[in-house]
């Protein structure tokens, strides 16, 4: 499983996001994208 992990910060504004990216074979062969932010 491939995983990336982004995250934006901007203090000015107080923002403070995740990001997160994953790929992942499916039950039939084929591939997913799963993706959370917060």
């Amino acid at each position: 499983m491939t995983r990336i992990h982004l995250e934006r910060h901007d203090p000015d504004q107080n923002l403070h996001r995740f990001y997160q990216l994953h790929v992942t074979p499916g039950i039939f062969g084929d591939w997913s994208l799963v993706r959370e932010g917060g």
